[in-house]
């Protein structure tokens, strides 16, 4: 199944099969939508929709003030200045203007001081920083079979066991605690 993300920057904020991202719109007001759904977004949130964009856009609310769609698609797109999104969080977001980029990729929780031995391994990444791909270091052992025994006239007295295997090399990293 497909997920969008969206992020409103404008009073609220709803995911679309993607994540959605509210960039514009008053904070905790709720707005009427289509067949009576209210929304309780506010700028900021982040919402996942199965929902084709125009269909998620009809649904939870429509244009801002300045023409714009008040939920944006998180795709790293640079924010108009015109957004509230951009007008009270701008020193959280990337390079203070940008959206984060969620294609493709999996949303994590922020650390927030919590060990890295049970948390993020990087420790306190900034939101909506970029984290690779990365699975946590380990080995394997491997037993192998073994025949010993002694070799007799007009065949082979051969019994078989399991014997000392070996062991993998590390591979992988710090992550996934």
């Amino acid at each position: 199944m497909k997920l969008h993300n969206y992020f409103r920057p404008t009073g609220n904020l709803s995911l679309f099969g993607a994540f959605l991202f509210m960039v514009y719109g008053a904070s905790y007001r709720p707005q009427s939508t289509v067949a009576g759904i209210v929304d309780h977004y506010k700028v900021g949130d982040v919402v996942h929709s199965i929902l084709a964009p125009a269909d998620f856009y009809r649904m939870h609310g429509g244009m801002d003030p300045y023409g714009e769609p008040k939920w944006r698609l998180m795709t790293g797109q640079l924010l108009s200045a015109n957004t509230d999104l951009r007008k009270l969080f701008s020193s959280q977001l990337i390079n203070g203007t940008n959206l984060p980029d969620a294609r493709g990729v999996f949303l994590r929780g922020m650390n927030e001081d919590r060990s890295t031995g049970s948390g993020d391994a990087a420790g306190n990444r900034g939101i909506g920083t970029y984290q690779s791909d990365e699975f946590k270091a380990h080995n394997h052992r491997t037993d192998i079979l073994v025949k010993w025994g002694n070799w007799s006239y007009g065949g082979n007295n051969w019994a078989t066991q399991w014997g000392d295997g070996q062991v993998t090399g590390n591979t992988g990293g710090a992550e996934t605690p």
